[in-house]
């Protein structure tokens, strides 16, 4: 009786699971950013330097409970743009991923969301 019940939870999980993943692969056309206004604009090979510390994001709202990493000004950090979008605001935010700067190769896999403000980056190549 137990195995049988065990049995139908695994499978209930198991089609719950599948539905919620077809449903994202069918919807992932538009990709989501937390709160914005505007879709993301795709970017070939943009690079971007940090002149001040700043600070990496999951999403387009700034707040400190998003931060995804800090880097300090002592070791300023380069970073591809994968796309641009506007937040609500209408304040343009870069998607981003660290590089080496030597390689132009990620170091690492976390990806997120850094300021356009001129006080903080320097913009490589346009």
């Amino acid at each position: 009786m137990k195995k049988n019940i065990f049995k139908v939870l695994l499978l209930a999980l198991l089609v719950t699971t599948t539905l919620y993943h077809s449903n994202m692969i069918a919807n992932s056309s538009s990709p989501s950013f937390g709160i914005s206004s505007s879709k993301p604009t795709p970017i070939k090979h943009k690079y971007i330097k940090a002149k001040k510390s700043i600070n990496m994001y999951r999403r387009t709202n700034f707040k400190s409970s998003n931060i995804i990493k800090r880097f300090n000004k002592k070791d300023l950090p380069m970073f591809q743009v994968i796309s641009q979008i506007k937040d609500k605001d209408n304040i343009l935010k870069y998607y981003v991923v660290q590089i080496n700067p030597k390689t132009k190769k990620p170091i690492s896999k976390k990806y997120g969301f850094i300021t356009s403000n001129k006080k903080f980056i320097t913009v490589l190549n346009k």
